[in-house]
């Protein structure tokens, strides 16, 4: 659901992640989690300046099932974020600005008994977005690259990623 009214944005949101692989202890790199996420996302904007300026506010709360592969239950997440970005038009609509994340996990679990420390991390970095809607109606591009600035019980991340939107 999404509501306008004047400058501000509230989108509600649900999400869902489909248990794609299996996570083996063994690999320093797995393809898939083998388990289901799913939770609700809260998406705030308040725009300036004929919508030139924007500041975001995105959080989610993520219900984690078990991973059947290897017996432990991944600690439930909640996430936000707070970015702000300035648009600009070079020859298509380009958003440029910088983003804050966050991480709370609770502590993954097996038989019912914490097998890990709870998890938090910290970090920012720049953000864009480039609208695809000239070559592919409502779709828009996101770059994005996070580089942890605190972590607990996590290793010390740079998160690069390139999310791809459908705005309806």
């Amino acid at each position: 659901a999404s509501l306008e009214d004047g400058p501000w944005r509230l989108r509600l949101l649900g999400f869902a992640k489909a248990p794609t692989g299996n996570f083996v202890k063994t690999q320093a790199v797995n393809i898939g989690s083998g388990q289901w996420d799913f939770g609700p996302s809260v998406y705030v904007t308040r725009y300036f300046a004929d919508k030139r300026v924007d500041l975001d506010f995105q959080t989610q709360y993520a219900l984690k099932g078990p991973n059947t592969s290897s017996g432990i239950r991944p600690g439930n997440e909640w996430t936000y974020a707070l970015a702000g970005a300035r648009r600009f038009d070079l020859g298509i609509p380009v958003r440029l600005g910088v983003e804050h994340r966050a991480l709370f996990g609770e502590p993954n679990r097996r038989d019912g008994a914490a097998i890990a420390a709870a998890r938090r991390s910290l970090g920012v970095g720049p953000v864009a977005m480039i609208d695809l809607g000239l070559w592919i109606k409502g779709f828009s591009m996101w770059p994005t690259m996070i580089f942890d600035v605190y972590d607990r019980n996590l290793p010390r991340t740079q998160l690069y990623y390139l999310k791809v939107q459908l705005n309806y």
